[in-house]
C-alpha cells in the first residue's frame, strides 16, 4: 500500500513539477536521473581518455607535462552542451556536476591510462568568484569522479591566488 500510494503521489509531482532534462530541456521520464535518452545518446563526447595524445594535451605542449589529458565533451556555443554547462554554472544546478563527474569516472575508472592516478584534484576558483557562484562546479565533477574511480578526493591541494572572468 505504501509503495502505491509513493508511486502515485510520484506522478502527481511528476505531472504538476516535470523535471526536464538539463541540456535540451525536453520532460525527463520519472526515475532518469540527469539527462534524457536523446541527450545520453547523442552530446558529443570526445573519447580524448582513449588517446595519449588528442587536442586537450597540445593545448598544454610546451607549458605544462602532462602524461595524459582528457574532457567529457566537446564544447560548441549555441549547443546542448554549452545549454548543460550553463545550468550547472548559473543555474544553480549543483547535481549536474557531480552525476557527470561520475558518468565520466565509471569510464576512465577502466581505461589503462588512468590506472595510476592517486587522487583527484579540482580547478580552485578565486575567493571572489566562488562567493559570486556560491560554489565551485569543477569540485563537483571532481567528486563525482572521485567517487566512481574509488579514490581520494584533495578540493583543497590547490589555491588560487589571480581572479579572472569566465
Amino acid at each position: 500500500m505504501k509503495s502505491e500510494l509513493r508511486a502515485y503521489w510520484d506522478g502527481l509531482l511528476h505531472l504538476l513539477y516535470p523535471q526536464l532534462c538539463p541540456a535540451c530541456g525536453d520532460t525527463l521520464p520519472v526515475g532518469v536521473a540527469l539527462l534524457c535518452l536523446t541527450c545520453q545518446q547523442t552530446l558529443p563526447e570526445t573519447g580524448f581518455h582513449e588517446q595519449a595524445e588528442n587536442t586537450f594535451t597540445e593545448r598544454f605542449a610546451g607549458r605544462v607535462a602532462l602524461a595524459h589529458g582528457t574532457a567529457l565533451y566537446y564544447f560548441s556555443k549555441g549547443t546542448r552542451v554549452q545549454r548543460l554547462i550553463h545550468q550547472l554554472k548559473y543555474k544553480q544546478k549543483r547535481e549536474i556536476g557531480y552525476q557527470l563527474g561520475r558518468y565520466y569516472g565509471l569510464q576512465l575508472r577502466g581505461d589503462p591510462n588512468y590506472q595510476s592516478l592517486t587522487g583527484i584534484v579540482p580547478v580552485p576558483l578565486h575567493p571572489r568568484k566562488l562567493h559570486q557562484r556560491g560554489y565551485n562546479q569543477a569540485e563537483l565533477f571532481a567528486e563525482g569522479l572521485a567517487t566512481a574511480m574509488d579514490l581520494p578526493y584533495w578540493p583543497t591541494a590547490l589555491i588560487r591566488h589571480t581572479y579572472s572572468s569566465s
